[in-house]
């Protein structure tokens, strides 16, 4: 009783980029390029914390330390971020605003989208973002995958 349109984009093969501990603080942020990518790295030692809005008491996500990337587009795109921690549940937000760490944006923070990973959608315009990559929870420490797609919104 309706239409139903789809849209693909490819996107090309990314090959990781091992980041370490970069990003622990808003002073070490870590930039994503215009055109996304996939790091690799771990929070264990993390300090920032960002106070994510769905790290609440209920989620058992309070208290999540993690690593801050910022990512700056020239023009309205469509980020699609995934979370993925190998030892610990990850927690996913991204953030909007000049100053690190910027301000939650509604519906951009997520955990256990795909199983205990996490995933983030938002067409985004021209501005600076945050992007909080986290353990749920201040004892959810280890190595992480993060993957930005950024895409035609």
């Amino acid at each position: 009783t309706g239409t139903l349109a789809a849209r693909w984009y490819p996107v090309p093969p990314a090959t990781p980029e091992a980041v370490g501990t970069a990003g622990f603080t808003c002073g070490a942020v870590r930039d994503i390029p215009p055109t996304g990518g996939v790091f690799t790295g771990t929070i264990i030692g993390a300090t920032a914390i960002a106070n994510p809005g769905c790290a609440t008491g209920r989620s058992g996500c309070q208290g999540a330390p993690g690593a801050v990337y910022r990512l700056v587009l020239t023009e309205m795109r469509r980020v699609v971020a995934t979370l993925r921690g190998t030892e610990h549940d990850p927690l996913l937000e991204l953030r909007q605003g000049d100053a690190c760490p910027g301000m939650p944006i509604q519906g951009a923070c997520n955990d256990d989208a795909l199983g205990t990973d996490s995933q983030v959608e938002a067409t985004l315009g021209a501005g600076t973002y945050w992007v909080y990559a986290a353990g749920c929870g201040a004892d959810q420490r280890g190595p992480y995958t993060l993957d930005v797609a950024v895409l035609p919104p």
